[in-house]
Order: C-alpha cells, then sequence, then structure tokens
C-alpha cells in the first residue's frame, strides 16, 4: 500500500507536466502553437508533448525566459505587421499619385487652358513655356510614381 502511494505520488508531476500542444491557424493566417486551445475549436491539430528531461534546454528554461523569449516572437510579429500595413500605405499612396500625374499630363497635352492661381489668389493661365516645363516635371513624376 505505502509502496503504491509513494509511486502515485512519483508519477502525479510527471502526467502534469506531459500536456497536449495545440496548433491552428489565426485570423491572419499565421501557424500558432499553444498550450491552450483557440477560442474557436476549427481545424486544430492536437499532440501529446512528454515532458522535458532534467539535462535538456528546455527543462533548464525558465519560465521567465520562455516568456520573454514568446514576447520577443510576438514583438518581431508586430513588427512585421507594422512594416506590411506602411508598406501597403506607400503603395496605395504612389498608385495615387500615379494616376493624379496621368491625369493632369493628359491636361497639359489637350491643349486646354491651364489656371493657376498666385499667392494672392489670383488666376494666370500658363503660357507655352510653362507648359512644356510642367508636362516635362509630370513626365517625370510618372516614372517615379507608376514604377
Amino acid at each position: 500500500m505505502r509502496l503504491s502511494v509513494v509511486l502515485f505520488a512519483l508519477l502525479v508531476p510527471l502526467a502534469v507536466e506531459a500536456g497536449e500542444i495545440y496548433q491552428y491557424k489565426d485570423a491572419q493566417g499565421r501557424t500558432v502553437y499553444s498550450d491552450v486551445p483557440p477560442p474557436d475549436a476549427k481545424n486544430v491539430t492536437r499532440s501529446s508533448v512528454a515532458p522535458a528531461s532534467e539535462g535538456s534546454p528546455a527543462a533548464r528554461r525558465t519560465l521567465a525566459e520562455r516568456e520573454r523569449d514568446l514576447r520577443k516572437q510576438q514583438a518581431d510579429r508586430d513588427q512585421a505587421d507594422q512594416k506590411a500595413a506602411k508598406d501597403k500605405a506607400d503603395a496605395e499612396a504612389r498608385s495615387r499619385n500615379c494616376e493624379d500625374a496621368r491625369g493632369y499630363l493628359r491636361t497639359l497635352e489637350s491643349g486646354e487652358r491651364v489656371v493657376r492661381h498666385d499667392a494672392n489668389g489670383e488666376r494666370s493661365f500658363l503660357d507655352d513655356e510653362q507648359r512644356a516645363a510642367d508636362i516635362a516635371r509630370t513626365k517625370k513624376a510618372i516614372q517615379d510614381f507608376c514604377k
């Protein structure tokens, strides 16, 4: 009887350490590994994990070290997401600038009279030299924005 109680006391911590790992895709399509099941249990892969042996590096890592690594991974993901959002915004701005420049070039090349307002708010029409300079600047802008 005593032997069975002692064996039970020794085996319970090992059973508690062995857990399940859940693998699933999050809303952004990234693969997530966690010891906690996702809120919506769709397309989840579960697997049992044996406890790390005392001499293995995983067993020697403290909870604080594992949490630090997890926070670093999250920060890296957040930074990558921010970069992707910035790149997308830049691409959209380039596209808008490209379309605006192409529209202005069509206006300039159509021969239509183009009006500018000076610092005092007075209107003036572009002469031939100003039109040619604007056409050259607009073509350069199109080369820059419409890559």
